[in-house]
């Protein structure tokens, strides 16, 4: 998810909601996708509704600047390097693991031909931290998401901006008294979309960039945490009428954060997330409708700070209309 930095560790007490974090975070971090891909936006009058469930179980994590060079334990005693994928902790043994399984609930709605409204609910349903001494664990509701994309242009490229918004409603902790469900700030984030389909709609291509403005957690004394830049070159492909093939490319870029006791290095990803789609029901050529379930997984191939293990990932969506679209019936008229 979580906006706790990653290497914020002060004291060995801390570790399991350190872990926690930037476990919860290479989860939350790139929320499920929304109703319409890429640029495209939610049909006027559509309403769009998700559910999808995300596990991950993390034994290794890339070892963050601050912590290079590492002599691990429980690494066969080599020196881990910056970038390196070690085990969660270098002494503790039997070696830790951390497991989180979260399902989100999803919403849009299509309130104009060119603008949806967007909502994203999680739900962690196991956040455990495992080790030697007694497993940390809690559940419950985790940060909610909400914004809104609108559509600038249709030729020669789909273009849109996107603005959203995380309100911290999850539990949040910067100490082991309980494992965090939530990054403990706001965030606001903006995103430039840009797709285009080719030829009959069967191949897609899109790429994003956003800046996420991270606000300071309700830690004590209070983290500044650092800002995040985000990159994302996707696209598609549809063999069959029923059957679509999605890969997308991420990369997370975040900034020092600040304390009363100095900076604390960023936590950065990168990630290719593949994935199969069934769609068994109606579809138009851009908006993915009716009965739709999707499955895949999201493997890290770069980081700092941050989980180096796949996260696995399984979703059912679908589309109901609920009114007659407005704007084109003015626009023929």
């Amino acid at each position: 998810m979580t906006r706790t930095v990653c290497p914020r560790v002060r004291v060995r007490h801390e570790f399991a909601a350190w872990l926690a974090a930037c476990a919860l975070g290479a989860v939350l971090i790139w929320a499920p996708s929304h109703a319409a891909a890429g640029g495209w936006t939610t049909p006027e009058g559509v309403v769009w509704t998700k559910i999808s469930v995300f596990h991950l179980r993390a034994d290794r994590i890339f070892v963050n600047d601050a912590q290079a060079p590492l002599i691990c334990a429980n690494a066969g005693g080599r020196t881990l390097h910056a970038g390196d994928r070690g085990p969660l902790d270098c002494m503790l043994s039997p070696q830790p693991t951390f497991i989180s399984t979260q399902l989100f609930v999803e919403a849009a709605f299509g309130i104009w031909d060119r603008l949806d409204l967007r909502l994203q609910v999680p739900f962690v349903l196991r956040a455990e931290f495992q080790t030697t001494a007694t497993p940390q664990s809690r559940s419950g509701l985790g940060d909610i998401r909400f914004g809104s994309q609108l559509r600038l242009l249709d030729d020669p490229m789909v273009l849109a901006v996107r603005l959203g918004v995380k309100a911290p409603t999850g539990f949040f902790t910067p100490d082991a008294v309980g494992v965090p469900l939530g990054e403990g700030n706001w965030d606001i984030e903006g995103n430039l979309v840009a797709s285009r389909s080719i030829g009959s709609g069967a191949v897609w291509l899109g790429a994003e960039l956003g800046y996420r403005l991270r606000l300071e957690d309700r830690a004590s004394p209070a983290v500044d945490v650092g800002d995040e830049i985000l990159a994302v070159a996707e696209g598609g492909y549809r063999p069959i009428g029923w059957l679509y093939l999605p890969l997308r490319w991420d990369m997370l870029w975040g900034f020092q954060s600040s304390t009363p006791l100095g900076n604390l290095p960023a936590r950065r990803a990168m990630n290719l997330q593949m994935g199969v789609m069934v769609q068994p029901l109606a579809h138009t050529e851009h908006h993915l409708e009716d009965l739709a379930v999707e499955f895949g997984a999201r493997i890290p191939l770069w980081g700092r700070g941050w989980p180096a293990d796949p996260v696995y990932f399984v979703g059912i969506s679908g589309s109901l209309r609920v009114f007659e679209s407005y704007s084109q019936h003015g626009d023929d008229g």
